[in-house]
């Protein structure tokens, strides 16, 4: 009876913040990132130089380029197995099973995607090797060639696990994906620590993703081998049209997330260039503290993606907008929380003037860069509503926030250094990005709902330019 009351309470609580037990996972397991990326900074500031620092979070910082292998493909995964699974269920062996057609055109899709990132694995192993071997300085007297090597091979190695991962979320298995990951992050946080601590330097990242392979390739073998046999001697039949569906959409995608790059991962590195290893060390260490607020509100609205493709696939759109409502809400209010939270954080360690307080940038400077967190990722949820109808209207603005941020970076940083950085960041990012992307959502909502049949979708003049089907 206890135990059921327990049950009881907890679901009374998850309905009151409008989330389920994959919500309460995601949000736990971006908690104990930010726990673990907390206590490695801290562990970073007392055990490397002020130099080691720079390379380690410009380490980070390059390992973004994974995102021009990868092409904007796992988002396209997601949303396409969404619509498919719209029409299938899982069944108590663990395959799934439904509509033939549909089940016929994810197993397409899964082996497009497995294909896809064996290749992407290998480009950007070879890619990452290579930017890092051209950008660092090599008369430099810190020793980061064979550990920047090493950790560009196994990340390429963990980027091929991707796309099941991907498959399992587009199916809706989001509970379970989120579980692990929460399994996955301590794991590896703990590996981090413990490899900082033992004097591992610069290996450490590379240490701390082969934890996260083996984990991945042991949990994937012990839980979904049977599901993931059927993308292996399931019988072809209809298939997902990659030219046709997928790549319209996708190379749409590709360039938002490259611009999300530029805007973010590219920071580090540019100030590196031009201001030196310590204030990157600083700067790359703040942004970890930005990414774990932007991931604990990010992470509310992920675990819906799946359940938003499902709604707009049937054409339930009240239940997709109030979804998308009550998912902005919980994503303001846990942006604005967690980065207050933070920013009160390098207040206090500034105030108590704690000697690696200073291995972060200065109160305001952070400040401007969390602050720009809420109202970006207020917006985030409408992105995910807009992309779940396999659309990606979003492209243009992305980009040229991208190209902005990083074209000020470069120029400012020569100059003013990361505070000029900050502030032109807070007014692109926080600002005229989450504007933009409002007035977007508000078009193209009313446009494409108010269709009265995918034929005539089709004929509109916003579909005609941003159509992934036929």
């Amino acid at each position: 009876m206890a135990v059921s009351a327990e049950r009881q309470g907890l679901g009374r609580l998850m309905a009151r913040v409008h989330t389920d037990r994959a919500g309460l996972f995601g949000v736990a397991n971006v908690g104990t990132r930010m726990m673990c990326a907390a206590l490695t900074a801290a562990l970073v500031a007392l055990c490397f130089s002020p130099e080691l620092q720079g390379y380690y979070y410009t380490f980070a910082s390059l390992l973004g380029l994974q995102v021009m292998a990868e092409m904007g493909f796992g988002q396209v995964v997601i949303q396409f197995a969404a619509h498919e699974w719209a029409h299938l269920r899982m069944t108590c062996g663990g395959v799934p099973a439904g509509e033939p057609a549909a089940l016929s055109r994810l197993i397409s899709l899964g082996r497009l995607a497995i294909a896809w990132y064996a290749l992407a694995a290998i480009i950007s192993s070879g890619g990452l090797i290579v930017a890092g071997l051209a950008f660092f300085p090599a008369a430099s007297k810190i020793s980061w060639r064979t550990p920047w090597i090493a950790l560009g091979l196994v990340s390429g190695a963990s980027l091929a696990t991707a796309p099941m991962w991907l498959l399992l979320e587009g199916c809706n298995q989001v509970t379970e994906v989120y579980r692990f990951r929460l399994t996955e992050s301590v794991l590896s946080g703990l590996g981090a620590l413990v490899a900082i601590a033992l004097g591992a330097g610069l290996w450490t990242p590379a240490l701390a993703v082969t934890t996260k392979l083996f984990w991945n390739v042991a949990f994937l073998r012990r839980r979904y081998r049977k599901f993931f046999r059927c993308f292996i001697f399931q019988p072809s039949g209809p298939r997902t049209n990659w030219r046709y569906e997928i790549w319209p959409l996708q190379w749409r995608i590709a360039l938002s997330w490259l611009s999300g790059y530029l805007a973010f991962n590219s920071l580090t590195p540019v100030l590196f260039h031009y201001r030196g290893p310590v204030i990157a060390g600083q700067t790359g260490m703040t942004l970890s503290l930005v990414v774990g607020v932007q991931q604990i509100a990010a992470a509310w609205a992920l675990v819906k993606a799946p359940a938003m493709g499902v709604s707009i696939a049937r054409r339930d759109y009240r239940a997709a907008d109030r979804l998308a409502g009550r998912l902005i809400v919980s994503c303001t209010a846990l942006s604005a929380l967690a980065a207050g939270a933070a920013w009160l954080a390098i207040c206090g360690l500034y105030a108590y003037r704690i000697p690696w307080a200073y291995r972060l940038l200065p109160p305001p400077t952070s400040g401007l860069f969390l602050l720009a967190c809420i109202p970006a990722q207020a917006a985030f949820p409408l992105s995910v509503y807009l992309r779940a109808h396999k659309r990606e209207p979003l492209m243009v603005p992305s980009l040229l926030a991208g190209l902005l941020i990083f074209a000020s970076a470069c120029y400012l940083s020569r100059a003013h250094g990361a505070g000029a950085i900050a502030a032109s960041y807070m007014a692109i990012t926080g600002v005229a990005a989450p504007l933009a992307i409002g007035t977007i959502w508000l078009r193209a909502r009313r446009r494409w709902h108010r269709l009265p049949s995918p034929a005539a979708q089709l004929s509109s003049p916003l579909s005609a330019s941003l159509r992934v089907g036929r």
